[in-house]
Order: structure tokens, then C-alpha cells, then sequence
């Protein structure tokens, strides 16, 4: 490098400090994470960049060389009272859980997580850079993967994945109409009351946050219940949009066309507003079945359909004709309820004209 490099580099310093005092003193936190995120990506860009196009060696191992100095840096940097907040299931494993640094000494904590990096890279690089083209992809990206393993099951070093927690540690309390301060705004989470799925999925619940606002509700599946009752969100079933009221709720029946995959018992969901600032996770809550309609002629002549009562909220409904466009009608009949089911008795010849003649169809609607 010129002298004139030096002088542009030493500038462009300059100018990132500035600009990160900028956004320090003028940004909110939402934008700062995207900031952070963003920087993130450069730092994986140029990482790659190195190895990839100026050394010309076809590796996939940054990632996980970037994940060994960032656990690093933060576990030297946050204070022992942020470590028992956030190690609040698994306490964090010692040294780790005494060692702190400073904000005076941040600089040295990157060198140390740079350190880590590279010994990280040293162990691995030595061995499968013996290889070359797709073999030490492959070598690499098994490192990467292995790194990815280890921070979702070594908990007592990495917290594993958590998901969502705002404020204090733990599930925090519904704020009635909502907040305007805190982590995301202290942004209220759903409370989810039914779910049932079986070639779709639907869940009824209510939403409780600032008034006239829209939010979007984000759906998902669970094999277990975290253990604190919330959470967690591995399956992603899907969205919908709630316009809250005036009186700062609105109830709301999310019909979502994913299934929940077998083995998954349990859904959770999270709203977000339209900042994008997105609450925990809700009070997990079981699926159920779809009840199975069963249809059976009597010789009054009757029809008798029934379905089980393990599902409440279904109305049944009935058409003359399946072709586009449907038009389902409630049956006014009340179900009763009999030996475990519901059961709705309707004649052959009803009163309605349009019902009388031709086939008749039913389904149950979750509403």
C-alpha cells in the first residue's frame, strides 16, 4: 500500500466512526440492528472474498470462523449481572460466567475474538486446505454446520436458541392497549385460545395492543411446550394481518392452508406492528383434530349427521352445488349433544325451495 491508501483508509475510518456516533445518537434500536445486521454481511463478504477470490481456495468455512469471535466477544463483554438475565434456565458455564470486560477494553475483546477465529480457522484450515475445489467446500461447510449444532445444543455456552424475550428476563405481562417504551416497544404477543388442523390449519385467539393499528400475527408449530409455557417457534405455519379497534382488541380466527407436521403438538405465535417491532413468544397451546363429519340416512326420511364434541367452535354449513362460486349456508338447527357427539337431524324435503331438489353438501367451518 501507497501512502495515498494509507490516507484514503485512515479517512474512511474516520468517517465509519462518525457515522457510527451518528446512529448511536439519532437512530432507534430497530434501525441499529439492521445496522448491525447489515455490517454483518460485510464482514461475511469480505471474509469470503479473501479466501475465495483472492486466495482461490472454494471454501464455505467463514461462517462458522465468524460465529467463534462473535460468542467470544460477547461473552467477554457483558457484564456478570446481563450473563444471570440472559443464563436464566442454564447458568452460563465457568470462566465464562466471571470473566467480564469493560467498555473501555471492547477493542481488546474484538482482538481476542479475532484471536479465536483464527485458531478456529488454523485447526480446520490446516488439514482440509490439503484438499481443493469441492472437496474442501464440502470439509468446510461440515465445519460450519458443526459450529451451527453446537450453539443450539451447548446451552450453558451459548444459550441455545431461546427465541424472543423482552425486558426483564422471562415472559413479560400483557400491557393493556399496549406500550411506548421498552425493548420492541414492550409489543404485546397474542393469547391464543384453540387451534385445530388437518389438511389446513386454524387457530382462534385475540389480540390486545395500541387501537386502530394493524399487526401481524406469525403462526407456528412445536413438537413440546418451552418450559416456561411459552414458545417456542420451529414450524412456520403462517401470517395474518389483525386491525385491532377502538378499544385497543380484536378477536380473530386465522385460517392458515399449512398442516401441522406430524409429531408437533403445540402452537405458538408472535404479532409484529408495522415498525416492525415484534413481541415474544405467546402461551403455547395444544392442536387438536379436525372432527370427521358422519353422514347417515333414516328412513323418516331423515338424515342424521354427527361429529365429535372434542372440537368446540363449528358451525355446520351446507350447499346444493360445489361449482365456483360456493355459496354455504348456516344449518339453523342447534346440535345436540349426544354420547360424545354432536349431532344435527335434518329431513330429506326441507322447507328452503333450494335445498329440496338435488344433492346436498356439508361442512364443518371453524369460526
Amino acid at each position: 500500500m501507497g501512502k495515498r491508501d494509507y490516507i484514503l483508509t485512515a479517512i474512511l475510518f474516520v468517517i465509519l466512526l462518525f457515522g457510527l456516533w451518528l446512529a448511536q445518537k439519532y437512530l432507534n434500536a430497530y434501525m441499529i440492528r439492521r445496522l448491525n445486521t447489515a455490517f454483518i454481511y460485510v464482514i461475511a463478504a469480505v471474509a469470503y472474498n479473501l479466501i475465495n477470490g483472492i486466495a482461490g481456495q472454494f471454501s464455505l468455512g467463514p461462517n462458522g470462523f465468524m460465529a467463534l469471535g462473535g460468542y467470544t466477544v460477547a461473552l467477554l463483554m457483558l457484564t456478570v449481572y446481563q450473563k444471570i438475565q440472559v443464563y436464566f434456565l442454564t447458568p452460563l458455564i465457568w470462566p465464562f460466567s466471571v470473566i467480564t470486560f469493560p467498555a473501555y477494553l471492547f477493542i481488546l475483546s474484538l482482538v481476542l475474538g479475532g484471536l479465536v477465529a483464527a485458531g478456529g480457522a488454523f485447526l480446520i484450515g490446516f488439514p482440509t486446505l490439503r484438499l481443493r475445489g469441492d472437496y474442501l467446500a464440502i470439509a468446510s461447510f461440515g465445519f460450519s454446520e458443526i459450529i451451527f449444532v453446537l450453539a443450539n445444543n451447548f446451552i450453558p455456552l451459548t444459550n441455545g436458541a431461546l427465541g424472543i424475550d423482552l425486558g426483564n428476563y422471562g415472559v413479560n405481562a400483557i400491557i393493556p392497549c399496549g406500550s411506548t417504551s421498552g425493548g420492541n416497544l414492550s409489543q404485546n404477543y397474542p393469547v391464543l385460545a384453540q387451534a385445530v388442523s388437518g389438511t389446513a390449519t386454524a387457530i382462534r385467539g385475540m389480540l390486545n395492543c395500541k387501537p386502530n393499528q394493524p399487526y401481524v400475527l406469525q403462526f407456528f408449530a412445536n413438537p413440546a411446550c418451552h418450559p416456561s409455557g411459552y414458545g417456542a417457534g420451529q414450524f412456520y405455519l403462517g401470517q395474518i394481518t389483525v386491525v385491532t379497534g377502538a378499544n385497543c382488541t380484536n378477536s380473530f380466527v386465522a385460517h392458515l392452508p399449512t398442516p401441522v407436521p406430524p409429531g408437533y403438538s403445540t402452537i405458538t405465535a408472535t404479532a409484529t406492528d408495522s415498525a416492525n417491532n415484534t413481541s415474544e413468544f405467546s402461551a403455547c397451546i395444544p392442536v387438536g383434530p379436525v372432527p370427521t363429519l358422519e353422514i347417515e340416512a333414516l328412513a323418516n326420511p331423515q338424515v342424521r349427521i354427527s361429529w365429535t364434541n372434542t372440537a368446540a367452535g363449528f358451525v355446520l354449513k351446507e350447499t346444493t352445488s360445489l361449482s365456483p362460486p360456493i355459496h354455504w349456508q348456516t344449518v339453523s338447527n342447534t346440535p345436540v349433544l349426544s354420547n360424545g357427539q354432536f349431532v344435527v337431524t335434518l329431513p330429506l324435503n326441507p322447507s328452503n325451495p333450494a335445498l329440496r331438489q338435488g344433492n346436498r353438501f356439508f361442512l364443518l367451518s371453524f369460526e
